[in-house]
């Protein structure tokens, strides 16, 4: 009879009336006896009534909004015997969390979204993680740097500016590698035979991007599968930067400190959430000397989840 009751009101609050959600969270009481009855009463009404020997972490949603709700901790041993006892309202579109242990209380109010009923957050993280190729050959004749690979990761705060559209600052690191053409070599060695030369680049990079979005980005999740734009600029500062090349006999030479501290790069992303193709630019020369740069387009896929 207690799930009929509760399902009826469930259904008939969403119909006909503001919502709320109440998250109750109970810690650790059942470490003094076997078990506690967990009892969650409206009015008159009992909602819930569950027996638990374990923690206690459920979420109801749905609920009718306004006073009258109780929260009540008894022992198994004794309908009458309370641990504790909690008369408190539930606010509309919002979803309350009760948190309870035997030495504290907290209680806490979110607005939900009414279309989504997903909790309402202008500030959030975001990590996203990259893989990037580029062939240059694509855009030159015969160039002194072949291909690059690109593997790294973003953490970034998200903030909501509106429902569409967002600000994301943060850093992270990336590893590259540009392979170096094969008729050539840029070290002072030209009595060996080449076997392979390249540039190794660990980097250490500040982003800042604006987003645009189909999905609403107040939400405290963004939902998978909504189309998103992004258009940033990032500065990449080198943690290591390595020229390597491999001659006959296994010998290896090695040349540092020849980049600049100029790669600033421009990007756009744009795909569904959490997958996204990008396209990024470097408009500044970063190899001293004479060189070859490295390529300064990079496209390639990007994944993005809330953290």
């Amino acid at each position: 009879m207690k799930h009929i009751l509760f399902f009826f009101l469930l259904f008939s609050s969403a119909g006909f009336g503001q919502t709320s959600g109440l998250q109750i969270s109970i810690y650790n009481y059942y470490r003094y006896e076997d078990c506690s009855r967990i009892i969650l009463i409206h009015d008159t009404d009992t909602l819930i009534n569950e027996t638990t020997d374990e923690d206690f972490d459920q979420l109801y949603d749905s609920l009718v909004s306004g006073p009258g709700y109780e929260l009540r901790v008894l022992s198994c041993e004794g309908s009458d015997f309370f641990r504790y006892s909690k008369i408190f309202s539930l606010a509309a579109d919002s979803i309350t969390t009760l948190s309870l242990d035997p030495s504290s209380f907290t209680m806490e109010t979110t607005p939900i979204d009414k279309k989504s009923g997903i909790g309402i957050a202008r500030h959030k993280q975001e990590t996203q993680l990259t893989l990037g190729y580029f062939n240059n050959r694509w855009v030159e004749k015969n160039p002194g740097v072949t291909s690059s690979l690109y593997a790294g990761f973003t953490q970034s705060g998200w903030l909501a500016f509106s429902r569409h559209t967002g600000l994301l600052v943060g850093g992270g690191l990336g590893l590259s590698h540009a392979s170096i053409s094969r008729d050539t070599t840029y070290m002072k060695q030209p009595e060996l035979s080449k076997r392979y030369e390249y540039y190794n680049y660990l980097d250490g990079h500040f982003d800042v991007r604006f987003r645009f979005s189909t999905g609403n980005q107040q939400l405290d999740e963004f939902r998978p599968g909504k189309l998103l734009l992004d258009v940033g600029a990032s500065y990449y500062l080198p943690l290591m930067f390595r020229h390597n090349a491999w001659y006959g006999g296994g010998k290896k030479m090695s040349n540092l400190g020849l980049h600049q501290f100029s790669d600033v790069r421009l990007y756009a992303n744009l795909g569904f959430y959490t997958g996204m193709l990008f396209v990024e630019y470097r408009p500044f020369d970063f190899i001293l000397g004479s060189y070859p740069e490295f390529p300064r387009y990079l496209v390639g896929f990007r994944i993005a989840f809330d953290s």
